[in-house]
């Protein structure tokens, strides 16, 4: 189950959460024009830089930036410290999306 696919994500949103996991705003730019009107890719290719590089990257970082961009439900239901951040990303198989 993808953890994060119980948020309603804007565009916005996305940026708010790479910010708050420390991904540069360049690289934010880029992937928001790169996936333009296609917010749940936009998450995914935010998530996947961060995870790529943080090397802390775990659980209790996803869940605080969760809480520190306004989705504090959703960054309660994350069962913090138990599972790599890794596991959040249950992608689709390619085509099914």
């Amino acid at each position: 189950m993808n953890v994060l696919s119980e948020g309603k994500f804007t565009a916005a949103d996305c940026d708010t959460l790479g910010l708050n996991l420390g991904v540069e705003t360049n690289i934010l730019r880029n992937i928001e024009s790169e996936r333009r009107g296609k917010v749940q890719q936009q998450l995914m290719d935010i998530l996947d830089h961060w995870l790529n590089n943080d090397l802390e990257a775990d659980w209790y970082k996803l869940a605080e930036a969760l809480r520190k961009s306004e989705y504090k439900r959703l960054a309660a239901a994350i069962n913090i410290g138990r599972f790599p951040a890794q596991d959040v990303l249950v992608r689709d198989p390619v085509g099914t999306s």
